[in-house]
């Protein structure tokens, strides 16, 4: 990559790397040297020693490389990211607790790098799959909402594009279709409403993106919604709430000043009429 000059800094477009480890369950070990007197030594390094290796060996061959490593422990160089399926594993429990390294919107971003569909092993049905779980296009937006809504600023989904092995080569015990049901197709067609769904939502939050940018996380900063109950009265949302961002100044002459972006979010399996400071909003 730095030979045909394709980091950023090079003025190519590859903007960060991943040292790819999601390290975090194995156990250190003392490992048992002999030394070349026949005596024997004992090294006391640990899990946390090696990815600081990783990160350190990152950093010498790209300096000047934005490194992240994903789901496990991280070096102090690289940015600890989220790999997870639904938004409690990473738009709520892992940003709550700033991530693995306790730094996540401390000090580093929030990067969600695999918003995970899973994939269809080989010889198994979609339906009774071990590692498929066939999520919805809704299921998928909902998820990306709330990563959003709490100060997420990078998501990629696993898979966007399925059939990842191409022609004869793939990973162990993966057939080559990979995920059948992805976004796109193994064929490269779009799935839909799948694509236009998510295609949408992102359109809409690129357009959002100053504002959101200007405005400090809404993490922790989440607000009661008033919704009318089976009594047909207003009464608080036992599982609904909501998040602002709120800009202070005219960003780009495109928005006011004191603009508001609000993400509605109920969780509750019935549609609802919810009301807010400035706004009705119905949702399912």
């Amino acid at each position: 990559l730095t030979k045909e000059q394709l980091w950023a800094h090079q003025g190519g477009p590859i903007i960060m790397g991943q040292v790819e480890n999601e390290l975090g369950d194995e156990k250190d070990l003392e490992v048992n040297h002999v030394k070349k007197d026949g005596t024997r030594s004992y090294s006391n390094a640990t899990m946390q020693d090696y990815a600081n290796w990783c990160g350190e060996t990152a950093a010498r061959f790209a300096p000047q490389v934005l490194w992240t490593m994903c789901n496990g422990l991280t070096a102090p160089n690289a940015i600890n990211t989220c790999n997870g399926y639904g938004g409690v594993s990473c738009s709520e429990d892992w940003l709550a607790s700033h991530g693995q390294n306790g730094r996540i919107q401390v000090d580093q971003p929030a990067l969600w790098t695999e918003n995970e569909g899973g994939f269809q092993v080989w010889g198994e049905e979609p339906s009774h799959s071990s590692y498929f779980w066939g999520r919805t296009a809704r299921n998928f937006a909902r998820d990306s909402l709330k990563w959003f809504a709490r100060g997420g600023t990078h998501l990629n989904y696993y898979m966007w594009w399925g059939g990842y092995n191409r022609y004869r080569s793939a990973a162990g015990g993966i057939m080559n279709i990979y995920a059948s049901d992805a976004i796109l197709c193994s064929s490269g067609q779009r799935r839909q409403p799948k694509y236009d769904h998510l295609q949408a939502l992102h359109q809409t939050i690129i357009s959002l993106a100053p504002m959101l940018l200007d405005s400090s996380s809404a993490l922790f900063q989440n607000q009661t919604v008033f919704i009318i109950g089976k009594n047909g009265k207003w009464e608080i949302g036992p599982k609904q709430q909501y998040f602002v961002y709120v800009t202070e100044e005219n960003i780009y002459h495109k928005y006011p000043s004191h603009a508001e972006i609000a993400f509605v979010e109920n969780d509750s399996d019935t549609s609802i009429v919810a009301l807010g400071r400035y706004w009705n909003i119905t949702r399912g």
